[in-house]
C-alpha cells in the first residue's frame, strides 16, 4: 500500500502540551561530542555491526571510518565524489559515487566485489542507498535523484525500478533519502514534492 506522510502540526502541538502538563518526561540524551577530524564536506553516514561509523567525504573523495572509540582513519581514498553509503549484515560496503554515476560493492577490507547494474553511468545521481535488513532478503534500494527513480538490485543485478517524474502518488521530484524497515516498508523522501512516500518492497 502506497501512502505519503507529512509532519502534522496538530500532533506537534499536542505533544508539546503533553510535555508541558508533565504527563511524559523529556527523553534523556547523552551527548557524545562531535566527530571533526579529517572532515571537510561530510555527505552521508553508515554503521556496521562492529560499531564503526563510515562517513563519505565528498569534496576530498574519501571514506573516513570512526571506530567505537572515536578514532578515525581514511579507509578509502581516490573516489569520484562519494555520496551514498550503506553496510550490509555481512560487512560488505555499498558506495555511490556522483562523478562516475556508479554504486560499487566492496568487501569489509575494501576489495571490489562488483558494481551494480552496468557499472559507471548506471545512475544519474546515486544519492542514498538502503539495504533490506531482513534475513533472507538481499536487495539494495538506490535513490537515483536526478532520474526521479528508486532502482532495486539483487546480487548486483537490476531487479526493477519504480517512480518517475511527477507529483502523483508513486511519482517523485528529486527522491533523496530512502529507508527499508524490518517490516518490509520502503520510505522515500520525495524532496521537492515536500512529502515522504511509503511503499511495499515491490514499489507498490
Amino acid at each position: 500500500m502506497r501512502r505519503s506522510a507529512t509532519i502534522c502540526s496538530g500532533w506537534v502541538a499536542a505533544f508539546g502540551l503533553t510535555l508541558a502538563a508533565g504527563a511524559a518526561p523529556a527523553p534523556v540524551a547523552t551527548p557524545l561530542g562531535a566527530h571533526r577530524e579529517l572532515l571537510r564536506s561530510p555527505a552521508r553516514v553508515a554503521t556496521d555491526a562492529g560499531g564503526n561509523i563510515f562517513v563519505t567525504e565528498r569534496e576530498l573523495g574519501q571514506v573516513i571510518r570512526f571506530d567505537a572509540f572515536g578514532r578515525c582513519s581514511i579507509v578509502k581514498a581516490g573516489l569520484a565524489a562519494p555520496l551514498a553509503i550503506a553496510v550490509s549484515r555481512s560487512g560488505n560496503i555499498f558506495l555511490g559515487e556522483e562523478k562516475s554515476g556508479s554504486v560499487s560493492v566492496f568487501d569489509p577490507t575494501w576489495n571490489l566485489l562488483t558494481k551494480l547494474g552496468a557499472g559507471d553511468g548506471e545512475f544519474a545521481l546515486p544519492n542514498f542507498i538502503a539495504l533490506d535488513p531482513a534475513p533472507g532478503r538481499e536487495a539494495a534500494y538506490v535513490s537515483d535523484s536526478l532520474a526521479n527513480q528508486i532502482k532495486v538490485y539483487t546480487n548486483g543485478v537490476l531487479s526493477f525500478v519504480f517512480g518517475g517524474q511527477g507529483t502523483n502518488a508513486g511519482q517523485f521530484d528529486f527522491p533523496a533519502g530512502v529507508y527499508v524497515s524490518p517490516n518490509g516498508e520502503v520510505f522515500v523522501v520525495d524532496r521537492e514534492n515536500h512529502r515522504v512516500q511509503v511503499f511495499d518492497l515491490n514499489g507498490g
